[in-house]
């Protein structure tokens, strides 16, 4: 009987630059523009991008963000609201013709019946996006909201606001990666020396055992008896 050769499970490694995170509702929402603003950056760089690229999306997976997620998301947030809403629509077609239970958890396009929004909401949204653009690394968009007036201002509110998370949030990166570093350095210098030790205990047996079969050598020569001289 012909037994089939089974190759064994691949053993994962564990990622150092895994950050530990709450684990109530994923990251926060300014972790996640961060991180994205800093991918952004690095793909501007095509000299950096193999390298530098996967050290942050490793980091975004080890903080619990869905990458693939968020690289769908730069790609609509390049797009036009109709050619967003048509992409989806056509997606949703495509999910109930293949019968894909998705409920409706997508049903967030516009309301036709929607109330305009008020002076509050139109504030509110101003300073949310200046926070996200902040997040992300980017400028105020002022082509969206005139500077002197009290939406370009709440715009720039939030924008300063979004500039104070994002510092804290790339200090905290560096000494993540800071640590991360010394640890691996650390366990790199534990190994070193762990093997230096045992070379060192393996040449001294050896030598030891050496000494000994020439002392043992010595010991046959004392006790042979002694040959008569021949005259």
């Amino acid at each position: 009987m012909v037994q089939t050769l089974k190759r064994p499970p691949k053993k994962v490694h564990p990622d150092q630059t895994r950050v530990i995170t709450p684990q109530h509702n994923g990251p926060s929402d300014e972790a996640i523009l961060v991180m994205t603003g800093e991918l952004i950056s690095v793909r501007a760089d095509k000299a950096a991008l193999s390298k530098v690229e996967k050290k942050i999306r490793q980091r975004m997976v080890n903080a619990g963000m869905k990458v693939q997620q968020i690289d769908m998301a730069l790609r609509l947030s390049d797009m036009g609201p109709k050619e967003v809403q048509e992409m989806f629509q056509h997606l949703l077609n495509y999910a109930r013709v293949l019968s894909v239970p998705i409920g409706t958890q997508l049903s967030f396009f516009t309301d036709p019946g929607a109330k305009t929004p008020s002076l509050e909401d139109e504030l509110k949204k101003a300073f949310d996006w200046g926070k996200t653009l902040s997040l992300l690394g980017k400028d105020p968009d002022f082509t969206a909201y005139q500077k002197e007036g009290p939406l370009g201002q709440e715009h720039l509110k939030g924008w300063n606001a979004g500039q104070q998370v994002r510092h804290a949030q790339l200090i905290q990166n560096s000494e993540d990666e800071a640590a991360r570093k010394k640890k691996a350095d650390e366990d790199a210098a534990a190994k070193v020396a762990a093997k230096t030790a045992k070379a060192e205990k393996k040449a001294k047996s050896g030598k030891g055992k050496a000494e000994q079969a020439v002392r043992d050598e010595m010991a046959k020569l004392d006790d042979a008896p002694e040959e008569e001289a021949v005259h």
